[in-house]
């Protein structure tokens, strides 16, 4: 069972982690997709957690849950910039809103690219 869960976690690592340099210039639906992807190594890897060396999860899972929460954050910001956008009568309010949703989205997508970078860099769990 070890032997398959680390051959799935392994494969999810790597297409996390292929994005990492240049997630940045991906579209939205990618880097949901890659959101997605995030959600889905966490959840394997507490699956199995207890067949996993305690001190190397401990790490790998610290900078896994920063990039699911930044990932989180910057796709509540989609979210929120395309309900601005649906809006059939736009309120001065909501340009300032939207202007605050595009530099959060920036500063999240830097953030979050610097953060990719750092666990594409975390040794592979055994």
């Amino acid at each position: 069972m070890k032997k398959h869960a680390l051959k799935v976690i392994h494969a999810l690592h790597h297409n996390i982690c292929a994005h990492a340099e240049h997630f940045s210039q991906l579209e939205d639906e990618e880097k949901h997709r890659v959101r997605k992807q995030v959600k889905q190594l966490r959840y394997s890897i507490e699956f199995v957690a207890s067949l996993l060396d305690v001190k190397a999860l401990k790490t790998y899972l610290k900078k896994l849950k920063a990039v699911q929460e930044s990932l989180g954050h910057y796709n509540d910001l989609v979210v929120a910039d395309a309900l601005f956008q649906q809006a059939p009568e736009p309120e001065a309010a909501y340009s300032f809103a939207t202007g605050w949703i595009a530099a959060e989205k920036n500063r999240m997508l830097k953030l979050v690219e610097q953060q990719l970078m750092q666990f594409s860099q975390t040794k592979k769990l055994k």
